[in-house]
């Protein structure tokens, strides 16, 4: 392995590598691991008076680490400071993906027929896709990335799925409820294959009928899994991703006393990805808006916990990107706003904008 060192700010130079994430007290997320350090980074972490922060030492261990170690260790680091596109880890991502969710159509397909879901064949497929990214927060990055596809559903479900795992990671849920939600995520639109695929796929306005047909597939998904040989919990969340906490959701009703945690966290995921997706109805969000609409529209509907916990983190997951702001400008995100995670701040060209001050300007779109 390489080593690292622990380096006051002064004696950091441009081109160290972050061996850590550097957190400040409250939890926020300013740099992440692997990151190569700027000039413009060094005086950002004196500017949140940062005393010392761990830097990998490329000359230690160096006996006792084989050369293909070295190598091996040294290529993350340089793959993840590259454009997200550009990397190897998100090129063979992409054709694992892509593989999977024809995989998933077959899957559906079959479960439909009445055939037992062989549990540890839909999960495998998406660990091997997880094993394609080196840094596992990459995930929502390499969703963002992946070419646009019209055939929404089962892209929708391979999406929520790795969502949901990434989730309940960051909730620290043990083994079996890390299956449970993955599984959940990935067989929670089910009921959709049920739906007559014109209305599922109307560009215009639906009417008031075919509406309330959509409304049913979580009732047809449950319909299908109740016979299976899977967690009950799982089950309850294919039926019940769609209720809300303060009892306005469908097709129940439900309030927070009966959503279990599994549908707490599928339905948060389902409406980020299809909020970030293209859809017939409505061309896909920027995630800082989707987050933005989650502060403002979703507290006392959706769990406050788990959406406190989403947002959070799925905004660190951006940092040190490159995005377009509403006036036109390029720059990086450097720090993201515990109070509003959709208001990070943007190194530019021309210096620092800070999102929550410069509230007349938004991020347009995340490169």
């Amino acid at each position: 392995m390489l080593g690292h060192k622990k380096l006051k700010i002064q004696a950091l130079t441009e081109g160290m590598i972050l061996a850590d994430d550097v957190v400040l007290a409250n939890g926020t997320t300013i740099l992440t691991k692997n990151s190569v350090l700027q000039a413009s980074d060094i005086n950002n972490l004196k500017r949140f008076n940062i005393e010392k922060v761990n830097v990998y030492d490329l000359y230690a261990n160096i006996a006792s680490s084989t050369p293909t170690e070295n190598i091996v260790k040294l290529s993350i680091v340089d793959e993840n400071n590259k454009p997200v596109r550009e990397r190897k880890s998100f090129k063979e991502f992409s054709q694992s993906y892509e593989t999977k969710v024809e995989e998933m159509k077959g899957n559906f397909l079959a479960i439909g027929q009445g055939e037992a879901i062989q549990e540890s064949k839909l999960l495998d497929s998406t660990k091997e896709m997880l094993d394609k990214v080196y840094i596992k927060n990459d995930i929502i990055n390499f969703i963002h990335h992946l070419k646009e596809n019209d055939d929404h559903t089962y892209h929708h479900c391979v999406n929520v799925s790795l969502l949901c795992n990434l989730v309940g990671t960051w909730a620290g849920f043990n083994e079996t409820e890390l299956k449970n939600v993955t599984l959940a995520g990935l067989l929670h639109d089910i009921g959709k294959t049920y739906i007559d695929q014109n209305v599922l796929n109307k560009p215009g306005r639906l009417t008031d009928e075919e509406y309330e047909e959509i409304k049913k597939h979580p009732l047809y998904g449950y319909k299908v899994l109740v016979p299976q040989n899977i967690a009950t919990e799982v089950k309850l969340a294919v039926l019940m991703h769609h209720e809300k906490i303060d009892g306005t959701g469908y097709p129940l009703g439900a309030d927070i006393s009966k959503i279990g945690k599994i549908s707490k966290i599928v339905t948060i995921c389902d409406i980020y990805d299809a909020m970030t997706s293209n859809r017939c109805y409505h061309r896909k969000r920027c995630p800082f808006d989707v987050i933005k609409m989650f502060e403002d529209d979703c507290f006392g509907k959706l769990d406050t916990e788990y959406l406190m916990l989403f947002l959070k983190n799925i905004a660190n997951t951006f940092l040190n990107n490159e995005v377009v702001l509403s006036d036109e400008q390029r720059g990086k995100i450097v720090f993201i706003n515990t109070k509003e995670p959709s208001k990070p701040i943007v190194r530019t060209e021309f210096g620092f904008v800070d999102l929550m001050y410069d509230r007349d300007i938004i991020i347009k779109e995340v490169v």
